[in-house]
């Protein structure tokens, strides 16, 4: 039977216990909730040894009246999208966990693998399809430099290393253009 397993890095960069420690901020709300130290230890463990074999944005944007709530009342989830790339590399890559090439690869051919969709390929003729990106470029996280309409996310004032520049999409070049 064909079994796969996915996680978003959100799981790896926040526990339980930052739940409390920011006194409930509903950023922090997501389903399936953030577990123990214990828990993001497995997680890693899984990526190690393959049980893992994708991740995923777990992107759930709100607008603000949605999300600005107690926690309680607020919505699952956060505009996770453009902080991925940059969690993982925090979480993985800077740690020697994961090399670069193997993140990427979880990123894109892992989610591809699942879905049984063909890996584009780069070559003279071909319409390009791909994310240029860098895993060190330092930004700050804010509303000016979110391309998503929302703005729920817990990294909102805080400086991330690794950015997508931008992508091509049908052979079209749309550049990430936020600072």
């Amino acid at each position: 039977v064909p079994v796969t397993a996915s996680i978003s890095p959100l799981y790896l960069a926040f526990g339980d216990d930052d739940i409390e420690a920011s006194d409930y901020d509903a950023t922090l709300k997501l389903r399936p909730p953030l577990r123990s130290g214990a828990d993001r230890q497995a997680i890693r463990e899984a990526l190690s040894d393959g049980t893992l074999d994708a991740f995923l944005s777990a992107h759930r944007p709100y607008a603000v009246f949605e999300a600005e709530l107690e926690f309680a009342a607020a919505p699952f989830g956060v505009a996770s999208l453009e902080t991925t790339f940059a969690t993982l590399c925090a979480t993985l890559v800077s740690t020697g966990e994961l090399s670069l090439a193997q993140v990427v690869r979880l990123l894109t051919d892992g989610p591809r693998r699942v879905l049984g969709l063909e890996t584009p390929r780069i070559e003279v003729g071909a319409e390009a399809n791909l994310t240029l990106f860098d895993p060190h470029h330092v930004w700050t996280c804010s509303a000016q430099t979110m391309r998503s309409a929302s703005r729920h996310t817990p990294y909102l004032g805080q400086t991330l290393r690794g950015r997508a520049l931008g992508i091509y999409n049908g052979g079209r070049w749309v550049a990430n253009e936020s600072p």
